[in-house]
């Protein structure tokens, strides 16, 4: 099975990234995933310090069975045990890698924080 090309790779990144931004979102892309961050859940403290609260997914591209597919990345969970090893994250296929609307929508369900309200145009 050969690797797909990266050119490939980057295209689908830099196109979930747009799609992502639409709906606010930030965006980081580091090939071969991205992280989409609500920065509505921001919060800033007196100081002026910004912090966001965790309301974050990154989202990995990569190959199966031949094809190019997004993937969650669900981090591990931190060990009861203080020293312990933190284990590996999960990841789960989301879909193909060309199915660009429907992955940022799931992915919008993930971070936001509620339904807008009001009718829709």
């Amino acid at each position: 099975m050969t690797a797909p090309p990266p050119h490939a790779a980057e295209e689908h990144l830099q196109r979930l990234a747009a799609a992502l931004r639409t709906h606010g979102f930030t965006v980081t892309v580091s090939p071969p995933a991205l992280i989409a961050r609500n920065p509505d859940t921001d919060v800033t403290y007196p100081k002026g310090a910004t912090t966001g609260n965790g309301l974050a997914q990154e989202v990995l591209l990569r190959e199966q069975a031949g094809q190019l597919a997004w993937c969650w990345v669900w981090p591990g969970l931190r060990p009861a045990q203080h020293g312990a090893p933190t284990p590996s994250p999960e990841i789960e296929p989301i879909g193909p890698a060309e199915d660009i609307t429907n992955t940022a929508r799931l992915i919008a369900k993930v971070i936001r924080v509620g339904e807008p309200t009001g009718p829709t145009q």
